[in-house]
């Protein structure tokens, strides 16, 4: 009888050890080693940098497209100087991936690839696997610095979704409504719900099992004593293994716009290899109104840096609808749909012709991208000086939006022997 309510009592005990350890197995999900998650490809962006000594070349001498960016064979690049991105007391982050200041760097434009997190017959949440760029989150630090009123949501908003997609791609985005939450860790409040067409992930979507994250777990402190949650043994450097979910490695663009890596740990000083992952923002509050919250490069999510630092990095996420497709470029942008009709004569007109006239149907100014071979009036009067390719530009005096067009000015067959035959061009 003893012996039974022995076993009986060490099957109780078993029972309720069995169950704790099925609740803290709930609590910290695990991940897989390998990153599952369905990817998508959508938008182009600057990434990997462009070391072909003879693209190089054909790069610094080629004609800029209107956005600045350049096309050759087909590729778009973007150039890229490094600005002295630093932390307190920090040297330029961009130096430790071989970026220096006084040199500009030339990167192409390639399709930007998502992780899907979320999936249904009429859209997909999508958050970019790659940390893509480096900026502040605010400028300045004053009385609201919330995701609603930051800079880098009005960048968001306003230039990068320009500048990664095309007028087709653009289409596809539809509008968030964004639960703008506080931050659980350090309590500080939320602030008002935002819609958004391209946003940052929350605290409370970053460490959403149902997008493949691993939650929280508490009783830990981040890099400045600062209680924050943490599960040891997110990232394995010797294996590479990211328990989180949460890791990115940053573009070269991103680095060298000097996305903050830490160095990883050695004993040589010499040795200086900055860490595989990157730190980014999320739009979450962080432990104070002055800080958002961010994705330490362990895969810890943190409470956050001061607002205007400008070395924390991007990784947007966007919902389009089910039917998205990557836009086909050839290299040049797509404009999409114009902010304003212009018109255009012919896109070759001969040398010395007379009358040819762009006209908008808003108030603009006119500008050429090499006056040496036409320049403009402000009535939209083209004036011819050579043979070659230009391109021109009109900019909305209300809302400063763009419409650029390429013009080739040729010669005709009797200017070309007038040309031959009066030797050195002394007429034309």
């Amino acid at each position: 009888m003893i012996l039974k309510n022995v076993i009986k009592a060490l099957a109780v005990f078993l029972a309720v050890v069995f169950s704790f350890s099925a609740l803290v197995v709930t609590v910290c999900a695990v991940i897989p080693d390998e990153d599952t998650r369905e990817t998508f490809r959508f938008g182009y962006y600057p990434q990997k940098e462009e070391t072909d000594p003879t693209i190089l070349k054909a790069l610094e001498k080629a004609t800029p497209n209107a956005d600045g960016s350049v096309t050759y064979e087909g590729a778009t690049y973007v150039s890229q100087r490094v600005e002295g991105n630093s932390i307190p007391g920090g040297g330029p982050f961009a130096t430790m991936y071989g970026y220096y200041p006084k040199i500009t760097y030339w990167f192409k434009m390639a399709p930007i690839e998502w992780i899907v997190l979320e999936k249904n017959e009429e859209s997909m949440l999508l958050f970019s696997k790659q940390v893509l760029a480096a900026r502040a989150f605010n400028q300045e630090i004053g009385a609201d610095n919330t995701w609603g009123s930051s800079d880098v949501r009005t960048w968001l908003n306003n230039v990068f979704i320009k500048a990664a997609f095309t007028g087709k791609e653009r289409a596809f985005i539809l509008n968030s409504n964004l639960k703008n939450e506080g931050n659980p860790i350090s309590y500080m409040e939320g602030s008002a719900d935002t819609t958004d067409k391209v946003f940052l992930p929350s605290f409370n979507e970053i460490t959403d099992t149902a997008y493949g994250f691993n939650p929280e777990c508490e009783g830990w402190v981040d890099d400045f004593g600062r209680p924050v949650g943490y599960y040891e043994g997110y990232y394995d450097r010797e294996t590479g293994v990211d328990t989180s979910g949460r890791l990115a490695e940053g573009t070269d663009f991103a680095k060298c716009q000097g996305v903050w890596a830490n160095f990883e740990d050695s004993d040589d000083e010499d040795d200086r290899t900055p860490e595989r992952y990157c730190r980014y923002w999320l739009r979450t509050v962080g432990w104070t109104q002055n800080c958002a919250a961010g994705v330490l490069e362990d895969g810890r999510v943190s409470t956050g840096w001061s607002v205007n630092t400008n070395i924390m990095g991007i990784r947007p996420m966007v919902r389009v609808s089910a039917d998205a497709v990557l836009d086909t470029r050839d290299g040049s942008p797509d404009p999409g749909p114009m902010p304003f009709n212009v018109t255009v004569p012919a896109a070759e007109i001969r040398y010395k012709q007379k009358g040819v006239q762009f006209t908008a149907d808003v108030p603009v100014t006119w500008s050429s991208s090499d006056e040496s071979i036409a320049s403009i009036s402000e009535d939209g009067t083209i004036t011819t000086h050579r043979a070659g390719k230009v391109v021109i530009t009109a900019t909305s005096i209300e809302t400063g939006e763009t419409v650029s067009a390429e013009l080739e000015i040729v010669y005709v067959w009797w200017q070309q022997i007038i040309r031959i035959v009066l030797l050195g061009f002394l007429w034309y």
